[in-house]
């Protein structure tokens, strides 16, 4: 499944090829799966049995034989009602607690990382110096992509459960579960790579359908208040419509998200990171016919750990104490056990998903001026 259709074969105005770490690790959703797929078990499908790699949060997910794509309903048991792949690292499934399996259980995956720790606490300090959350092979560099098309806003009486405003796809990954409280809100921490499907409109920015941003989720230790704010948005190099009220609903959108540390060391081995948001401008051909791909940079985020803090003051305070983090601004410097593709309040069809660890690039990659 390592065929071409998956792959960017380049870093951006660059002569380095995209290169995976292992070749085994790699993730792909086929029509196979439908052959495996195991569920539900309370709101989560599972392939080929629970706890194993790969599990999706839906109403129900099935194999359209005809048009060859899966089609996702989302959970009724989230607020707000979402449809979620969540991916773990190889080795990181197999290690338990307890009975109960480290890579799905944020209990577990807390207990596990305090017994591994040498002074046995939840640390992001700690994440920072071995380079993960789990084990050495929790993705850090990678590349994330999907093909996906809403087909419909799903709706419980008169609106989506727990939101009136769905808005996006989202990509993430170098986090761990979204635990409780302290210290698993800790684990909460990733970056997204995001794409509206509404138009977004903001402090005297307004842009039409279809344009992208990044997130930087630091804990969940109460919902969104472990956000900052939408990042650069305004600099997204293109919109998906000129139709104000447009919701790209039955149109297909081809996402990748790629995330990798710089040559940049900001201090102490701690590399800025860089976040990519990529889209196929020609998904519509190139669903039936990967040749025809068109892949263009939409955005890009680079973190030097010095912007962009948590919104609530009082959860960013905290944040510091509760997870040993070095600054409120603290770079995410470590691979994560999840990688994870959502979105909220929408029947969704899903082809072409793929996950792959990457080495990042050894030269300086350059940012375009209209990204500066």
């Amino acid at each position: 499944m390592s065929d071409s259709k998956y792959y960017m074969n380049k870093f951006y105005n660059s002569d380095e090829t995209i290169q995976t770490t292992h070749q085994d690790q790699e993730w792909f959703l086929d029509e196979n799966w439908k052959d495996k797929l195991k569920g539900p078990q309370g709101k989560s499908y599972w392939v080929d049995s629970t706890n194993t790699r790969t599990r999706i949060d839906a109403e129900s997910f099935t194999y359209d034989e005809k048009d060859k794509v899966w089609i996702g309903k989302p959970t009724t048991k989230d607020h707000p009602s979402s449809f979620r792949i969540n991916v773990a690292t190889t080795t990181s499934i197999s290690k338990e607690e307890d009975g109960k399996n480290v890579a799905w259980d944020d209990e577990a995956q807390i207990k596990f990382i305090k017994k591994n720790s040498s002074n046995n606490k939840l640390s992001w300090k700690d994440f920072v110096k071995k380079g993960h959350l789990i084990d050495d092979t929790d993705f850090k560099n990678f590349e994330a992509t999907i093909y996906w098309k809403r087909t419909g806003q799903w709706k419980i009486g008169n609106k989506c459960v727990g939101s009136e405003k769905p808005d996006q796809m989202t990509i993430y990954g170098r986090g761990g579960l979204h635990g409780k409280d302290w210290p698993g809100g800790c684990l909460g921490c990733c970056y997204k790579g995001s794409f509206d499907y509404k138009k977004f409109h903001k402090d005297n920015v307004s842009l039409k359908p279809g344009s992208s941003y990044f997130e930087k989720e630091y804990h969940h230790y109460e919902g969104s208040t472990g956000y900052a704010d939408r990042i650069l948005q305004e600099k997204s190099n293109f919109t998906f419509s000129n139709n104000d009220n447009d919701d790209l609903s039955d149109k297909w959108i081809g996402q990748k998200f790629i995330i990798y540390d710089t040559n940049e060391e900001i201090s102490n081995g701690v590399h800025a990171v860089r976040c990519e948001i990529w889209a196929d401008k020609n998904a519509d051909q190139s669903i039936k016919d990967p040749t025809k791909q068109n892949w263009q940079l939409m955005n890009i985020f680079i973190d030097k750990g010095d912007k962009y803090p948590p919104k609530d003051d009082q959860r960013r305070k905290e944040m510091v104490g509760e997870c040993d983090a070095m600054s409120e601004t603290q770079i995410f410097a470590w691979g994560g056990p999840t990688v994870s593709f959502r979105i909220d309040c929408t029947d969704v069809q899903i082809k072409y998903a793929s996950i792959r660890e990457i080495l990042p690039p050894n030269n300086k990659i350059d940012v375009p001026d209209w990204a500066k």
